[in-house]
């Protein structure tokens, strides 16, 4: 009898082209914009708490001292804020910045692995309720996961500036030093 040949599937992983790989990535991150459209209602959305503090930073005001406030995310707002002044402007910008988060997640599952895994990634954060959520938020939250994304998306010491920078806004994410170096490939 003939040798079967191992059938191209589950197991063996999905095998694509790059035209498919693009629609399905483009098609992700349609879905991260308009889960994160429908979940910003612009018309209802306070600043309270923390989000009070960024907006001030972003609105150029004099900022209290308060542990509730990381500097390094506050500069980065004021520094925006000078392009723009609306607080519409503030969500969008982390709207924007969730859907960069959900591409880089995507990109960094990918590395080393088929691309389908980091479809699938992509598909995960995109409609995780909780990401998007905080993408929605003028909170200290999506920046630094950009920036966390964007370092296991690059890998080796060309990603370890942008780690450090998610550190430099939240100093939490220290504690993920070893897991993000061995992600990374550092």
């Amino acid at each position: 009898m003939g040798r079967m040949r191992p059938r191209r599937g589950a197991a063996k992983g999905v095998e694509l082209g790059l035209g498919p790989v693009l629609g399905a990535a483009l098609g992700v991150l349609i879905v991260a914009v308009l889960a994160r459209w429908v979940a910003l209602p612009l018309d209802r959305h306070v600043f309270d708490g923390h989000e009070a503090l960024y907006l001030r930073a972003f609105l150029g005001e004099l900022i209290p001292t308060s542990a509730k406030l990381m500097p390094l995310p506050a500069m980065f707002l004021a520094f925006v804020g000078r392009f723009g002044r609306d607080p519409e402007t503030l969500l969008h910008l982390h709207l924007g910045l969730g859907v960069c988060a959900v591409a880089l997640g995507g990109l960094a599952a990918a590395r080393g692995e088929r691309p389908i895994v980091g479809i699938f990634a992509g598909a995960l954060l995109a409609t995780a309720p909780a990401h998007v959520a905080w993408s929605a938020s003028a909170y200290n939250v999506i920046l630094p996961q950009v920036l966390l994304m964007g370092a296991l998306a690059l890998g080796g010491l060309r990603g370890a500036p942008l780690y450090a920078l998610a550190c430099g806004c939240r100093i939490e994410l220290a504690l993920f030093a070893p897991a993000v170096a061995l992600i990374g490939g550092w």
